[in-house]
């Protein structure tokens, strides 16, 4: 049908409206409120050709997406209209600069000035409000200087970078946005194909002009892509955008977070008004309704929006939800866009694969937010640990190639810019050739003249930037001028507005602290020099499903009496007659690859179902004994997973709190700490929903369910604290004065012992970490109270509990082992609580003895490092403590691997353990010579050997404390050389005396304990290796804390999270 443009006229109003677009007639009256614009854009353009301003702000394929064919009326007469629209010919209409004209991304901007509509270039030149916050962007890169180096030779300069896993030749890119048909009627395709052909990343926008698919098919070969989301309001419409984004190859993605309310974009509104002010409808056309009236005060013409519309976004995300919903749909590389503060980088930590994008939108969301510089700055002075973990994305004000390389030297890994490459679309692909030519000289001069190479060579100290973080320690002299006052440790934070806050990685603090000491001491060691001062393994377990898989009642029982054993002690999930019904519905025939879930009952859900096939994957990751094993393991973990999410974005249940817990602890034994945070969090969150933190909901139960949850999602969630480095996510329950229970039969709930032995040892926990963080460092009197507590509880602990007897039975029946392990749980809690307590104590005392060691040109003051007065007999003893506590821990376990047990994947074991080792390692560098802490420091890595056969991250332990050891061996060795050089110039050795090899010992000691005796003289001389070590009583000298507070300069922030790290 067609009509006339007089007939079209008449419908321009709020009861009946028509646009014109490409001369076909719409009736868009139903779409007038639902457009994400707003209602006004709509009816400005009533009975009249709108195309013009529709075809550059909207992907093709909008009309048949948002409306019916029943909408479409029909077409205009050709003879009675004019097209009003601009011919797609790939060249702007208006004239300006020729393109040989521009030297800079700058010129790009006052070339489009003058050849974009005043419209489209406010569009693309607008911030929020007064747009302090846009200029603020490009004023703050000018505030960084350089510090060049010179006399380098350049041979050649290398620009290339990797961005998420893939490489560029460059370290900058195109950002996301939209609007390009504005600037060229052939749209951000044209960004594409001038990427393409330079190798520079193209980070595609999703409310992009042109399609998903015309961008895809505009890609040279080989060209990698990434795919910006704004999660809509309607997350399954978002959801299927990243599927088809991942079907057509794009490799990477950005989910923008700062935008869940449209900015105020004065400019860009202004030059809106502007332009509506032009042809009005004529009157005998118009309805007299007040309602659309020009000047009257309603809601639309008050909250005008920007020119180009977004569709709602989801306003009920958080992060938890936001990127657990993502991960449903794609394990993929992701950036967080919008990162605005420090706190935010850290949280991108919580999740695997996830790196912070620095960003405030171009300075067009919130006026006076933070430039990504200051954000950058920021993480340098709070978490510096992001930098290193990773990759930190910026933008906004970069408009020189020099821009860039200052970003990249405070840290980021990738640098976007988004209006220059916009403005530079008016001159087509050329131009936007041009613009990425301009940079790449840019960078390429800026790094020659600096004296770098490749962009790896850029670091901090390329900057002026004393004004902007902390001067980081560059030398062994530098650490030994102060080392516990200069070394830049992870701060300790608590949780505050129920907001969980960032520790630093805790378990990772006293290997840091062992690193930065040492290294003045044993110079660049495979040890000192380790890859950053994180534990966990290089490269993480890959989990994958391969095939499909039917287990059988009997592998469901025997995977089952693996998971007990992993869990004895820390978890009791399941009672008697659950898991009985959960099994008969688990061996039902199906496969664990196929899409439909096992046949429920209504006392029997599909959480119930997928928490045993965790428990399940538990057990086989437990053993991990064979190939087989790994495929069922990850197909029973993704299965359930799977299940995990979708239930949790329906309702909340202690379903969901037993099934996140699981999976936490199944992914920290798979060494996805990230992931482990984020489940774990889950799970504590649904707990708190659920109001199971009050005992009074507990009380109340019908049944023992939720108490069995409860403790159990405590316990895990206070030890696992420690290996997580951060705080609980559950609130404490502190107690100043604990009076511990005796346990016996009767008092046990649900007859599980070593659960209730380990829920009244997580509150001496949390009693201990409580009063180190609030002051109890380095006091006596504190600790001595904590360690009587803790010898009060091990005290009330049933003889069972206690004493474990193989009765020449190595191979034990799963009962018998699955109580061993609960023992085991319970006394390594008690060794690594006593090492929490202590701990102070032996570092004070040997880093005063080391210092007093060190070689002369390491010492401010020599005398006073030799004349320390004893005065304080506690502290030594302190320390003793905590030495003895590290050698328990290790022949206990020691005394399990002689007797042939087998160790399955404990990872919170391996973590005290591994505490434990540095404990020893740091008393056999700077302490008296024990053939004890030898022996201990021995059967430490005997254990973590036997634990990596089925552990990565036992491995990684293992290869620490090796690397420790030689330090160790280097360190003596030296000053054994010195004492030895010493000797011979003074006299000789008169007589040598030759003796058979037979009567040799028979093997060599780990070290030269002659040697190191004659230079230290420390060992009593009665000492002989054939001395028995119960009867050896080492005299620990003796040191004032006075003396070492005011020597050392000790800091105690620092040691708020040195000494409550548990590995």
């Amino acid at each position: 049908m067609s009509f006339s443009v007089s007939e079209v006229r008449r419908h321009a109003s709020r009861k009946s409206c028509w646009i014109i677009i490409d001369n076909t007639v719409y009736d868009v009256t139903d779409f007038v409120d639902l457009h994400p614009g707003g209602a006004r854009i709509l009816l400005n353009y009533g009975g009249r050709d709108a195309t013009h301003a529709f075809a550059p702000v909207h992907a093709p394929d909008t009309l048949t997406k948002h409306l019916t064919p029943q909408q479409r009326l029909g077409t205009v007469l050709v003879a009675e209209h004019k097209p009003n629209h601009v011919v797609a010919t790939g060249k702007p209409a208006r004239k300006g600069p020729k393109l040989s004209s521009i030297l800079s991304v700058s010129d790009f901007e006052r070339a489009a000035s003058d050849k974009l509509p005043a419209r489209s270039f406010a569009f693309f030149k607008s911030g929020a409000e007064d747009e302090d916050s846009s200029a603020r962007n490009l004023q703050s890169w000018k505030t960084v200087q350089f510090r060049p180096r010179v006399l380098r030779p350049i041979p050649q300069i290398d620009t290339r970078r990797t961005i998420l896993g893939h490489e560029f030749s460059a370290p900058f890119f195109i950002c996301p946005a939209g609007g390009g048909k504005l600037a060229n009627p052939a749209g951000e395709v044209l960004l594409t194909q001038a990427a393409g052909r330079h190798r520079v990343l193209h980070w595609v926008c999703n409310n992009a002009g042109c399609t998903i698919d015309e961008m895809a098919s505009a890609r040279a070969d080989n060209q990698t892509l990434f795919w910006q989301i704004y999660a809509k309001s309607d997350l399954e419409e978002s959801a299927k955008e990243v599927r088809k984004a991942i079907e057509l190859g794009y490799k990477g993605f950005a989910l923008t977070v700062d935008a869940i309310w449209p900015g105020i974009r004065e400019r860009d509104l202004r030059a809106s008004i502007l332009e509506e002010t032009g042809p009005e409808p004529e009157e005998d056309c118009v309805e007299d309704d007040s309602e659309d009236s020009e000047d009257s005060e309603d809601e639309q013409s008050f909250t005008r929006g920007p020119t180009v519309k977004r569709p709602p976004v989801c306003v009920e995300f958080d992060w938890i939800k936001a990127v657990g919903w993502l991960r449903t749909i794609t394990d993929a590389p992701l950036a967080i866009k919008g990162i605005q503060c420090w706190q935010d980088a850290v949280r991108c930590m919580d999740f695997d694969n996830a790196h912070p994008w620095l960003s405030n939108h171009g300075g067009r969301q919130l006026d006076g937010a933070p430039t990504a510089l200051d954000t950058l700055v920021d993480i340098h002075r709070n978490c510096p640990r992001v930098l290193e973990d990773r990759e930190v994305i910026v933008d906004g004000g970069v408009t020189r190639g020099a821009d860039i390389v200052k970003a990249i030297a405070l840290g980021a890994q990738a640098v976007g810019l988004g209006r220059p490459f916009l403005f530079s679309l008016v001159y087509g692909t050329a131009g936007v050739s041009k613009a990425i030519r301009i940079l790449q000289h840019e960078v390429e001069t800026t790094m020659a003249l600096l004296g770098v190479t490749s962009l790896e060579q850029l670091d901090p100290s390329y900057i002026g930037s004393d004004h902007l973080i902390s001067p980081s320690l560059t030398s062994p002299e530098d650490v030994s001028a102060g080392v516990l006052s200069r070394v830049q440790l992870p701060r300790a934070t608590t949780d505050t507005a129920d907001e969980r806050v960032y520790v630093g990685e805790a378990s990772a603090s006293f290997l840091y602290f062992l690193r930065t000491a040492l290294k003045p001491f044993v110079g660049q060691t495979r040890f000192t020099d380790g890859e950053g001062y994180g534990i966990s393994p290089t490269n993480e377990v890959e989990l994958v499903i391969e095939g499909s898989f039917h287990l059988s009642t009997e592998q469901v029982h025997i995977l089952l009496e693996s998971y007990y054993e992993a869990t004895s002690g820390l978890l009791d999930l399941f009672a008697a007659d659950e898991i009985d019904v959960l099994i008969e519905q688990r061996v039902r025939p199906q496969s664990l690859g196929s899409s439909s879930p096992p046949v429920t009952t209504p006392s029997v859900n599909r959480l119930d179902i997928a928490a045993l096939d965790i428990a399940l994957a538990i057990g086989a990751q437990y053993s991990a004994a064979a190939k087989a094993d790994t495929r069922i393991e990850n197909n029973l973990f993704f299965s359930a997973r799977r299940t995990a999410f979708e239930g949790m974005l329906k309702r909340t249940s202690l379903g969901t709190v037993r099934l996140f817990l699981l999976m936490a602890f199944y992914m920290l034994g798979a060494c996805q700490r990230s992931t482990a945070a984020m489940d774990l969090a889950i799970a504590t969150k649904a707990a708190v929903m659920l109001g199971l933190h009050h005992a009074s909901s507990r009380q109340q139960a019908v049944d023992d369910r939720r108490l069995r949850i409860w403790e159990s999602l405590r316990i895990f969630d206070v030890l696992a604290s420690f290996i997580l480095g951060q705080s609980q996510s559950l609130p404490t329950t502190h107690r100043e004065h604990f009076d511990v229970e005796k346990l016996n039969g009767s008092q046990l709930w649900f007859g599980k012992a070593a659960i209730s032995a380990m829920s009244q040892g997580c509150t001496l926990i949390e009693n201990v970490v409580h009063t180190l963080k609030n002051g109890g460092i380095l006091h006596v009197p504190t600790a001595e109270k904590l360690l009587g507590q803790l010898r009060q509880w091990t005290r009330s602990l049933p003889e069972a509990l206690r004493k474990f007897s193989f009765e020449d039975e190595p191979n034990l029946e799963p009962a018998n082992r699955q109580l061993l392990i609960g023992n085991i749980h319970i006394a390594c809690l008690y060794y690594f609580a006593v090492l929490l307590v202590t701990r102070p104590y032996l570092v004070a005392y040997l880093m005063s003895r080391l210092r007093g060691k060190a070689p002369d040109h390491l010492i401010d003051d020599p005398d006073a490092a030799s004349d320390l007065r004893i005065k304080n007999n506690k502290v030594s003893k302190l320390a003793q403590v905590c030495v003895s506590s590290a050698c328990y821990m290790c022949e206990t376990l020691q005394k399990l691997k002689l007797s042939n047990f087998r160790f399955g994947n404990l990872c919170l074991i391996q973590a005290w353990l591994f505490g434990s080792g540095l404990v020893l390692g740091f008393s056999m560098f700077a302490g008296e010579p024990r053939q004890d802490i030898q022996d201990a420091f021995a059967a430490c890595r005997e254990v973590l050997g036997a634990m990596s056969e089925t552990c990565l991250q036992a491995r990684t332990y293992l290869d620490i404390l090796a690397s420790f050891h030689e330090a160790v061996r280097k360190y003596h060795q030296r000053v054994a050389m010195q004492v030895r050089d010493t000797v011979h110039n003074y006299m000789d050795q008169v007589l040598m005396v030759e003796v058979p090899q037979a009567l040799n010992r028979t093997g060599p000691s780990p070290l030269d304990w002659e040697a190191i005796m004659a230079a230290t003289n420390d060992l009593p001389a009665d000492r002989t290796d054939n001395t028995a070590i119960a009867d050896f009583q080492i005299q620990w000298t003796d040191l004032d804390l006075q003396i070492v507070d005011d020597y050392l300069n000790l800091d105690l922030g620092p040691f708020q999270a040195l000494f409550c790290s548990g590995e």
